[in-house]
């Protein structure tokens, strides 16, 4: 049992080299996000109405949502930086968290 779980802890860090990237990007300290997407999570109860509202005003528009997580996917207006929505969003007391888009690929070794 212990070779086995050996070996596939092994063959995993082995197989794999996760890398962050994407054509047009930023970068922080954790990682390399989409320069025009944040991820909102509100907090639970906040009205869809009410989401619309904060949205409207901030000048975001939905991407989609990932309704499993309740997460919002919102593409920021040209004029504004991710880090500064996140900002702006994480203050509010309707938001649970916001964070950029991070992005990642998995590279294969040759």
């Amino acid at each position: 049992m212990k070779v086995t779980s050996i070996f596939l802890i092994t063959t995993l860090i082995l197989s794999f080299q996760i890398i962050w990237g994407i054509e047009k990007g930023g970068h922080s300290q954790r990682g390399v996000y989409k320069e025009n997407e944040i991820l909102v999570k509100f907090k639970k109860g906040v009205s869809e109405e009410r989401i619309e509202e904060i949205n409207g005003r901030m000048g975001t528009e939905l991407v989609k949502v990932i309704r499993t997580v309740r997460i919002h996917v919102l593409q920021i207006p040209e004029a504004e930086s991710v880090e500064g929505m996140v900002e702006k969003y994480s203050a509010l007391p309707e938001v649970e968290y916001a964070e950029p888009n991070y992005t990642f690929s998995i590279q294969h070794q040759k």
